[in-house]
């Protein structure tokens, strides 16, 4: 894959609850590919695994599942080349809003104003319910954290702000 030419996608983080679901990714990694022609790279941890794999469901036209697979610096790279990432609240994600990429990020739990990326080509998602900021010890809501209330139909619409042509 050439720079510039795939969307990365981060689908973990620090807290199960502050995780987008795995099939919403899949959502959106399947209108990268039919609506811009951009290939998923996956990237995480180890303990992530199963994770890409479920966003994954075996399609390995649109989707690169190397979670587990590379260094950070490997991942920095990779995030730095991307055309576009969708990130949950996580380390990657300051790292696609440093990198001046446009980055979407699907933040939870955390306090945006303390904890939100930096960066003038960032795009946040996120609902704050009456517990925001939480303590990210036991989610209120365990069965729809804040961060699901997030839906496909905005990202997309996130995803057109940046790489649609019609809005420029």
């Amino acid at each position: 894959i050439s720079k510039r030419n795939y969307s990365l996608m981060h689908p973990g983080a620090s807290w199960k609850y502050k995780r987008w679901k795995a099939e919403n990714f899949s959502v959106i990694g399947k209108y990268l590919y039919d609506t811009f022609k951009l290939r998923t790279i996956l990237i995480g941890t180890a303990d992530e695994i199963e994770l890409g794999e479920k966003i994954c469901q075996g399609d390995k036209e649109i989707f690169i599942n190397i979670i587990g697979q590379c260094s950070l610096r490997e991942s920095i790279l990779l995030i730095a080349d991307s055309k576009i990432a969708v990130c949950n609240d996580s380390g990657p994600m300051h790292i696609a809003a440093q990198s001046k990429i446009p980055t979407i990020g699907l933040m939870g739990s955390s306090d945006i104003d303390k904890f939100g990326p930096v960066g003038g080509n960032v795009l946040l998602f996120h609902k704050k319910l009456e517990c925001y900021p939480c303590a990210q010890v036991i989610c209120k809501y365990p069965s729809l954290p804040c961060v699901d209330l997030n839906t496909p139909e905005e990202i997309i619409m996130g995803i057109r702000h940046f790489l649609d042509p019609v809005t420029k």
